[in-house]
């Protein structure tokens, strides 16, 4: 072989090797065998009731004809399914639900279902799911995996439920915590001293809330004095357009007035007491909503919203950072279930909201008493708010 045949071939080799990578980019542009979007479970995503509706497929594929001689006969059926799993089916009211080793070791590793109501012992871990065609009351001070009820759901005091529950009404004593997703048919309370990342429910009612109206004909008592202002009366307006107002710079409604347009703002937002907006609200930075505000649309905000006692917001309210929200606020509507999204979320005793609520890192649920501390009122400084919050 002559070295200029040699010099050839090397070089020939050399483009190759560069050509080659671009091969599979000029097959997809001239076939296009990849232009459908990529399948995406997006149900387990969605839908909060997703995981729940899969174990009530599971235990009537597996247990459902437990539950049937467990009804009939009135006794306990134990057993072990196929794949290796104990269980118990408990008939109603049943209590003697431990064997003698779960009790020494305070962690039940059978999974337990009841063919009636179901009460559980406190102090208890309960590694495999929890299931009761009736209702559910659970002792103080235990951590469950999931549960799953036809009825109610109760969860003692320090109670910790680790990925999820579901039922057609829960209530969650003091001080319990709720990792995952927590859904019901009809609503959730949440006393004092709980957190919560992931709630779904017709009514989500924070602490005990004797008299708070949270229906959609109910507004709170006003100072709207009826002015209504025009994109003149407000500094910094650079657009207006088909019922937007788009604002350079910070923006302030004052007290008792009303806006009828979609506010978006560079900076960002204060809502003076009893003012009303009947649009959405955009900010990208803070948002603070002062007592007994109404705002008739969606609120999102940059960094973080306060939502001061007594308000009203009735659209999806989004925060990239975190939401507090003070006594007796009111998100939603039982007609209308909004969204309510951010990292961190405060709610005090009192509040409520319908829908969803999604706290992506913690939610957390206060006592009154704890309002000065924590979601400020009035006048007080914003940023010292979130700096006491971080501490």
């Amino acid at each position: 072989m002559s070295f200029a045949i040699a010099i050839i071939i090397f070089f020939g080799f050399v483009l190759g090797l560069a050509v080659l990578p671009f091969v599979p980019a000029v097959a997809e542009w001239r076939q296009k065998t990849d232009a459908e979007p990529l399948s995406v479970a997006y149900r387990s995503e969605v839908d909060v009731r997703h995981l729940a509706k899969g174990f009530r497929k599971y235990v009537a594929a597996h247990l459902g004809k437990h539950l049937e001689q467990c009804r009939a006969s009135g006794a306990a059926e134990r057993g072990t399914l196929e794949d290796g799993t104990p269980f118990l089916v408990a008939p109603d009211h049943e209590q003697d639900i431990l064997l003698p080793e779960e009790i020494r070791d305070g962690a039940a590793h059978r999974l337990v279902l009841a063919c009636g109501d179901l009460k559980l012992p406190g102090e208890t871990m309960f590694l495999p799911e929890v299931f009761a065609e009736g209702s559910i009351v659970g002792g103080e001070n235990n951590i469950y995996r999931a549960m799953l009820a036809g009825s109610d759901i109760t969860l003692g005091r320090g109670s910790t439920l680790l990925r999820w529950v579901h039922a057609r009404a829960i209530r969650v004593h003091a001080d319990g915590v709720l990792f995952g997703r927590a859904s019901a048919d009809e609503s959730i309370v949440l006393e004092a001293g709980c957190r919560f990342q992931r709630l779904h429910a017709p009514r989500l009612a924070f602490g005990e809330t004797p008299g708070t109206c949270d229906s959609a004909g109910d507004e709170p008592r006003g100072v709207f004095d009826g002015l209504e202002l025009a994109p003149d009366d407000v500094p910094n307006t650079v657009d207006v357009k088909a019922g937007r107002w788009l604002v350079d710079g910070d923006l302030e409604i004052p007290a008792g007035k009303t806006v009828k347009a979609d506010l978006v703002v560079t900076g960002g937002i204060e809502i003076r007491k009893g003012a009303r907006v009947d649009g959405a609200i955009k900010s990208h930075k803070d948002i603070r909503i002062a007592e007994g505000a109404v705002i008739n649309g969606s609120v999102i905000s940059g960094r973080d919203l306060v939502v001061e006692r007594r308000s009203r917001i009735y659209g999806p309210v989004l925060a990239d950072r975190s939401i507090a929200c003070g006594e007796g606020v009111v998100l939603g509507t039982a007609a209308k279930p909004t969204s309510v999204s951010a990292e961190e979320i405060t709610v005090v005793r009192g509040t409520v909201a319908h829908g969803t609520v999604w706290a992506h890192r913690n939610g957390r649920v206060l006592d009154s008493a704890d309002t000065p501390d924590t979601v400020p009122n009035g006048s007080r400084d914003q940023g010292r708010h979130h700096k006491r919050a971080e501490a």
